[in-house]
């Protein structure tokens, strides 16, 4: 599972949106989510991301899409540097649209702040484990190196998340 954060930042205008649903795609797929949880997600953010170009947008203005694992919670925050609007009449969609109540209904924690600048997202999750993968050998690249130089350690292959290090036992 992916557990590092991520952050993009983007111009406040309609063409940039698709840019960030596709980077939360990228990052989302990092992710052992179940199917209908990453929908969801994808759908809430992606109204969340709409809401903060439609209203926080003025000329030289930028949005910034947040997202990062905590336990078994995804939280997504979009930020925007529009004027903000008042979060309790946000409840009340009787005027505009339903963008804020589907955010609602697809996750499981909408919240405002810095005066409805920021919408914070939370998705609780649980890790589907992931099925062995073959990976066809013209897409691998192999490097090798003998660690550690003086080869205490004992003989095998040790992984990392960056690296694989094959160590040869001393035959002398």
């Amino acid at each position: 599972m992916c557990s590092s954060s991520f952050t993009v930042r983007f111009p406040c205008k309609m063409r940039h949106a698709a840019r960030a649903r596709k980077a939360l795609d990228i990052y989302l797929s990092r992710l052992a989510l179940d199917a209908d949880t990453r929908g969801d997600v994808e759908q809430a953010v992606g109204e969340a991301i709409a809401n903060a170009v439609e209203h926080g947008f003025r000329e030289g203005t930028f949005f910034e899409l947040r997202a990062r694992v905590i336990g078994s919670v995804l939280r997504v925050e979009v930020e925007d540097d529009g004027t903000g609007f008042d979060p309790a009449s946000a409840r009340s969609e009787a005027l505009r649209g339903f963008g804020i109540s589907m955010m609602r209904a697809l996750v499981d924690s909408v919240e405002f702040f810095k005066n409805g600048r920021v919408a914070r997202l939370q998705k609780i999750f649980r890790v589907q484990p992931s099925a062995p993968r073959a990976v066809p050998v013209e897409n691998c690249a192999v490097s090798c190196r003998v660690w550690p130089p003086t080869g205490q350690a004992p003989a095998g292959i040790y992984a990392s998340s960056q690296s694989v290090f094959v160590t040869i036992q001393n035959a002398i």
